[in-house]
Order: structure tokens, then sequence, then C-alpha cells
């Protein structure tokens, strides 16, 4: 099997439900892992300087070094979601950039790559102007004031310029092809949405350009400083114990030539060589690591504490073991780093990448569409008036809560939230926790102003100044779901769901033309939408 054929096979199942799921993928803010509750909040308070304070035992310098560098470091936390990092793996971000930037043209060698070219291309052949929004949702971060955006051009906007030099020199579906022969037909023949042109082939799988996509953060705004010396309002101390047990001594048996008192081979009447046992001393050395740290104010208060425990072994043989052998504390040295670079992630505020997931419905599935499509005042008139429609209707709640939460909307994301999981569709698996999400966050924004002094700033919703009107007379249900398509047997728009409202418009042989809520127009196959 080709490479990239088995790329593609191993890890299939990373790639099917969570790409394709519609959803958002939300960075926000987060206190470090140790400010879990509001007393250690308090107890951080007004701390802006770290500087490192006693380093009892061997290494403290390389503990104090990483320490320093991990409380300084920008990029805090998690910037992307599982199923990103899935995708990841899948496709590999180099292969994927070199494809687009050119080497993705006709005799790239990429192994397998028109195989999977040839399958991409037939699974192109239907498609429309889907962005990545359906490979992996949208970006919609909180504009909270506490994150740090690249200036200038992105990777995935560099990616997304190499591909349209692919689609410039060798056309549109080839170059498209091609690229989606790099990344792996997988993906291509899952998403079912791509677009007919390298840019979007790869956008899809980057979700890089996509219009009204929040820009990435590439960091956090620190409000602590850390310092190697001299003066702070806290201090890291620590006490390294690198504990080595009784050398353990064996022996290695290891089959050699046999070799006279000059140095030469012996042979055997038959000429062969003669084999001898030799048995060869050798010593095994373990070391167990302990290194307990902790953060204190000048006045003794422990803020928070770290403990990092490990075992460590070394083995050598022959006469020169004694002198081959790690030391103890050659041994503990790396763990010194280890220990000392917890305390970023333990004190400093994170970054934290969650994906919100839509539930879509027959009287929601239009509304999402906008919104994935970053129209979000439209998909929120259509939320509404879904549920306006039917006070009880806990998909239409549901849905304007993960749209307002991925806004920054908490308490207004957590009041419909409440109300929808009291439906027996929102009250169990995966949709059961948005009103636990929001309470949690409303927490978090709490204890981010108390510990760092790091106020979120207000957040407001897009809504439309008036929605339009819609008109629900004269409507039919879908009754099953069906393909719209642009024209008659012409390329996909979306899938509509059960339940979906439209109006017919005309007919034409086993095509339907109908209207949606929103006034837009498609086509599907009548005796499949109409059963």
């Amino acid at each position: 099997m080709f490479p990239a054929l088995l790329l593609s096979s191993a890890l299939s199942s990373a790639l099917a439900a969570p790409l394709v799921a519609p959803g958002i993928n939300s960075s926000r803010v987060v206190p470090g892992r140790s400010i879990d509750t509001m007393e250690v909040a308090r107890k951080l308070s007004g701390v802006k300087t770290i500087t490192m304070g006693t380093m009892d035992g061997p290494s403290g310098d390389r503990f104090s070094a990483a320490a320093v560098a991990s409380l300084n470091r920008t990029r805090q936390g998690q910037y992307r979601t599982a199923a990103d990092l899935g995708a990841s793996a899948v496709g590999g971000f180099g292969t994927a950039a070199a494809a687009a930037t050119g080497l993705a043209a006709a005799g790239s060698g990429i192994v397998g790559a028109g195989l999977i070219a040839k399958r991409a291309e037939g699974a192109m052949e239907g498609g429309t102007e889907k962005a990545a929004a359906r490979l992996d949702g949208i970006d919609r971060h909180p504009s909270e004031g506490f994150g740090m955006v690249r200036e200038g051009p992105t990777a995935g906007d560099r990616i997304r310029t190499g591909a349209e030099k692919v689609q410039a020199r060798s056309g549109a579906l080839d170059g498209a092809a091609k690229v989606a022969g790099a990344v792996g037909v997988s993906q291509v023949e899952t998403a079912l949405s791509l677009g007919k042109d390298a840019a979007k082939v790869t956008a899809a799988f980057f979700r890089a350009g996509v219009a009204g996509n929040s820009p990435p953060y590439v960091g956090v705004k620190l409000p602590i400083e850390a310092v190697s010396d001299g003066r702070g309002d806290a201090a890291v101390s620590a006490k390294l114990v690198f504990e080595q047990l009784p050398d353990e001594e064996y022996v290695v048996e290891e089959k050699r030539k046999k070799r006279d008192k000059d140095g030469h081979v012996v042979y055997d009447e038959n000429g062969e060589p003669v084999w001898i046992i030799v048995e060869i001393p050798c010593i095994k050395r373990t070391v167990e690591v302990d290194i307990r740290s902790r953060l204190a104010r000048t006045d003794g208060t422990v803020i928070a504490t770290s403990v990092h425990t490990a075992t460590e072994t070394d083995d050598a043989c022959g006469p020169k073991r004694m002198k081959k052998i790690k030391t103890a504390e050659e041994l503990g040295a790396p763990h010194a780093s280890v220990a000392g670079s917890v305390w970023g992630p333990l004190v400093q505020p994170q970054m934290d990448t969650i994906r919100l997931k839509f539930n879509p419905s027959g009287s929601t599935a239009l509304g999402i569409d906008h919104l994935l499509h970053n129209r979000h005042a439209a998909g929120m008139c259509l939320l509404q008036d879904a549920l306006s429609a039917n006070r009880e209707d806990a998909y239409a709640e549901y849905n304007q809560a993960v749209i307002l939460e991925a806004w920054g909307r908490y308490d207004d994301a957590l009041a419909l939230y409440t109300e929808a999981e009291t439906d027996p569709a929102f009250s169990k698996g995966r949709w059961d926790n948005g009103a636990r999400r929001a309470k949690a966050r409303l927490a978090e924004l709490e204890r981010l102003a108390v510990a760092y002094d790091m106020v979120a700033a207000e957040t407001a919703f897009p809504y439309a100044e008036a929605c339009p009107a819609i008109d629900r007379s004269d409507r039919v249900a879908i009754t099953k779901r069906v393909q719209l398509k642009a024209t008659a047997g012409g390329d996909d728009l979306r899938k509509l769901h059960e339940g979906e409202l439209v109006r017919l418009v005309a007919e034409q042989g086993k095509w339907a033309e109908v209207e949606q809520l929103d006034g837009s127009t498609g086509w599907v196959k009548a005796k499949r939408a109409f059963k």
C-alpha cells in the first residue's frame, strides 16, 4: 500500500466524527492550573514579579533557568482543539505546505499522489464553495483582551497563497487534486464540501482565510514577570534530591572469536574461527529523583507547590565501566529542567481552546449554516424565529447558547443552556454540559480578575438591528435528509434536515425548486425530499 494511503487508512477513524461535526473552535484565557479556587487567587493577588529563591541541592541553576523561561513564555496553554491535532496528524502540516507551495506539480514525487488525486477528483466533482466550516468548524474567540495576535501573514495565509500558485500553474481541478493528494484522500472524502480549486482544498484543511473567522491567538498577555534574582513579590524555591541507590553488578555473556596472545584469530583444523563465551562485568546505577518546589510570598504565605519524582538508570560494561557510567547528578539534572518548567502552566494564565458543537435540527439547520459561514446576525435571526414559532424548541435555545458562548456572552448562554437542558434530548451525553461549562467560565473570569487584575473587556454579539420578516405560510416539511443543489443536478449547497420548512417554487422532471425560510432557493430530488 502506498505510504499516503497507509496514513489515510491508519487515521481515518480520527478524522470522521469530530472533523465534520459542525461547531466552533473557541480560544479563551483561563487561570493557571494552581489557581483553581478563589482562596488561591487571593493569595496570588498583587504578585507582579516572581524571583528565584533558595535552591537546595544539585542542578538548582537548571531548575531556576527553566522556571524563569517557563514563567516568561508568552505562548502559554493550548491553542488547538483535539480535532485540530488529529487533523494535523493525518495530513501533516509540512506535507501540505510543501504541496501548496508548488511541489505538488506534476512529477513532484509524492508517492501515491496520482492515485489519491484521482479519487479526490471524483470526491470533489460534486463540490461547491463550502468553506472550512465543513471540515473543522469556524474560529470565534471572545474579544476579552487577554490574548496576543500575531502581526503580519499567518502560516495559513502562506499556505493559501501557495495553493493559489498551484492552481494558476496547473489548472483549477488538477491543482486541487494534487494538494488533496498530499494531505490525504480521507479528509477530502469525509468533508465532501470542498471547492474545485487548490486554495479551497487547503483552506478547508487548515481553516485558513475563512472570512469572518477570529484571528488566531499566538500568546497570552502575561500579568507576572519572572526574574532569576533580585527582589520580587513572591519567590520560587526548591529542594532537589538525587538519591543514588547501591550499584548493581552483573555479568553479560558475549560470544567472541578466540584470539592468541598476539591478538590473532585462532582457527580449528577445518579452518573455521574458534568461538568462545566471554563474561563482561557490568554495573547498573539507579537514582531516585525527588524535586519539591513552592511559590511563596515574601511574608511566607505559600501560594502553590509542585512535586516531581522519577527514577533514572544507567548501565555501563567493561573495564572502564566506572568511568563511563553517569553520575547521580548527570542522571538527575534533566529532571531539574522538567520540574522548573511546570511553573509557567501552574501560575501564569493559560490559553484554553475548546470545541463548541452545534446540534442541528429541522428548525435550526438553516440558521446554523449561516453561523458556519460567519453570518452570525442572520443565523441568530433564524434561530430566534424558530424559538418564536415554538417556545419549547430546545434546539433553538441550545444553538443560540453555543454562538453566544463563543462570543463571550456567558450569562446569556447560561440562561439558554439551562432551558435547553430541561429537554430530554439535551439532558445526557455530549449535549448536557453547556450550563456547567458557562458557570465554570464565569468563575474563571472572577479568578482572573482577583489573581491577576485581568478584567475581561465587554463583549457584544452583533445582533441585527432588525431581523427580516420570515414568511412561514405555504410551507412543506422536508421528510428525509436530502442534498440541496444550486441547480437541478448541479453543485451541492448543503444538506437539508428532516423537518426543515420550504416553499415549492417549480418542478423540473425529478427535481423540485424550493425556497428556504431566508428566501434563498435551491433544488432537491422531489421523491427523496417529500416522501
